[in-house]
């Protein structure tokens, strides 16, 4: 019977996880103040029908675009939350591809410039595998994510990630490309020999 409501909930686009042992309330409660717009909830026979009608007013005011590039962010959010840091270290590809699929829903400027940091940790892991070209287009997003504008408030992130850009552009043949962000080094750098 329970796994009838559960696809009920995902026939209509819900994200359902279903826990093999108990949740405790502290987690639950950490996780819905840490994501305003999500609600976890227990799907039974008691309150589906209720669940299903107050959350699909929610669905409604987010197109099916936005809606999958907000599951993608979440799912970004509760792997970070949820892994140690050498775990992060080892996953971050999974972690940022979800993230970045998401990105464009994020508009707060410290989770951003957050974002563009993992982006750089994973842009250097690309690198050391050789991954070049993964390598440019995690740098380029980092970049993007925190806006040409931002070089005074976020110096050090934008440099790091120009320089690896750059870099990488050089390795992967991208000759073009990396005197592009080399110029945009040169303009915006605070002394030459960086």
């Amino acid at each position: 019977k329970q796994n009838s409501f559960i696809k009920d909930a995902q026939a209509k686009g819900y994200v359902v996880v279903m826990m093999e042992t108990l949740v405790d309330n502290a987690f639950i409660n950490t996780m819905e103040t840490k994501w305003e717009n999500i609600i976890f909830t227990r799907v039974d026979a008691d309150i589906a029908d209720n669940l299903i009608d107050k959350t699909e007013q929610q669905h409604v005011a987010l197109t099916e675009d936005e809606q999958k590039k907000l599951t993608h962010l979440k799912i970004g959010q509760l792997l970070l939350s949820v892994m140690s840091e050498a775990e992060r270290e080892e996953r971050i590809f999974e972690i940022i591809n979800q993230l970045n699929k998401g990105s464009g829903l994020v508009d707060q400027k410290g989770e951003r410039e957050e974002l563009a940091s993992l982006n750089l940790i994973a842009a250097r892991k690309a690198k050391s595998a050789t991954a070049y070209i993964a390598a440019i287009e995690y740098a380029t997003q980092g970049i993007k994510l925190i806006g040409q504008g931002a070089w005074q408030q976020c110096y050090d992130l934008m440099l790091a990630l120009h320089d690896l850009a750059a870099e990488v552009a050089c390795l992967s043949g991208q000759f073009t490309q990396m005197e592009e962000v080399v110029n945009e080094v040169l303009e915006n750098s605070d002394q030459l020999l960086e």
